[in-house]
């Protein structure tokens, strides 16, 4: 049976028949530190409301400490991606809203407040994104990817506005307009993105809410942000293709993406989160990974059929 409850008796075995109001799914593989943080985030929420955490763990074996949230269900899908993940957790879920987080995302203390909060005032949405703060696990310091990535990564409120699109590292979607788009694509396309643009022309409304917050540990070496962007130009080029565009197109973006370096730049040398010092140590990270996007574009368009790369990375730390 699957566990939920409400702060009033945080950590507690299942509260009887009440209804349930969030329902929390975690796409999980092989990430356990991150996966504790995560957890251990639920125990500073304060609610009035029950709700459930819905685990689902493609690791090759059961993540170390799980055992130590009772309160979380813990569901093995042999399914690899965090599409089909998401999928099997929403399948289980009772709640009327699904919250999709990553493992590797911190909630802050306010969020499962915030979010039913946020629906509330948004009577007329299907779905609300939120904030992804990008920030080092306590006692870290900065790196130079680390900048790179606060600055560029997890832009909801844009993306949301700008593109009517979400990630799914902090998403919530009612469950009836869940059952309405219907599931996440598979591992081979940007499966949030493409629920969110499935979701526009469904009429579901998407909202950005900026109080709903997590926090998501940055990647800090070049290798982590190279597998993350290999597996996102590899999703970007079949997405291209699924959609019978040219690919010519494709080229004409890679380079564009070449051209508008030196503007990027200039963009995060506004940026004030950081000192002047800690972003001119940035720049060569993201002229690099640039560079590495441009290379990944031109060789698929080369080898159009070349095998997906894996879809988890090792742990960061």
């Amino acid at each position: 049976m699957q566990a939920h409850f409400s702060d009033q008796q945080f950590p507690s075995s299942a509260t009887g028949n009440r209804k349930i109001v969030i329902s929390v799914v975690i796409p999980h593989r092989d990430t356990p530190k991150a996966l504790a943080r995560c957890l251990a985030g639920f125990e500073l929420q304060n609610v009035d409301f029950d709700y459930e955490i819905i685990v689902v763990d493609g690791s090759k074996v059961r993540p170390p400490g799980v055992e130590l949230y009772p309160y979380a269900e813990l569901i093995f899908d042999a399914a690899k991606g965090p599409g089909p993940a998401r999928n099997a957790g929403a399948a289980a879920s009772r709640g009327e809203i699904i919250a999709f987080i990553d493992a590797d995302c911190l909630p802050a203390p306010g969020w499962l407040r915030s979010l039913r909060d946020a629906f509330s005032h948004n009577p007329e949405a299907g779905a609300v994104a939120g904030r992804v703060d990008v920030e080092p696990v306590e006692g870290r310091n900065w790196t130079p990817c680390g900048i790179f990535e606060a600055t560029f990564a997890y832009q909801q409120a844009r993306n949301v506005r700008r593109l009517g699109v979400a990630a799914t590292a902090n998403l919530a979607v009612r469950a009836s307009a869940f059952a309405q788009v219907g599931e996440f694509s598979g591992v081979d396309f940007l499966e949030d993105f493409e629920w969110c643009q499935r979701a526009a022309q469904a009429r579901v409304p998407l909202v950005y809410a900026d109080e709903v917050r997590v926090r998501h540990e940055p990647r800090e070496t070049f290798g982590a942000l190279a597998a993350k962007w290999r597996r996102q130009v590899y999703q970007e080029h079949r997405s291209h293709r699924k959609s019978g565009k040219a690919a010519s197109l494709f080229a004409w973006k890679a380079m564009k993406l070449a051209f508008l370096t030196p503007a990027v730049t200039g963009y995060l040398l506004t940026r004030r989160e950081h000192s002047f010092a800690d972003k001119l140590r940035a720049i060569p990270i993201l002229w690099r990974i640039r560079a590495f996007r441009v290379t990944e574009m031109i060789r698929l368009l080369r080898q159009p059929d070349s095998p997906r790369p894996p879809w988890s990375a090792p742990e960061h730390e």
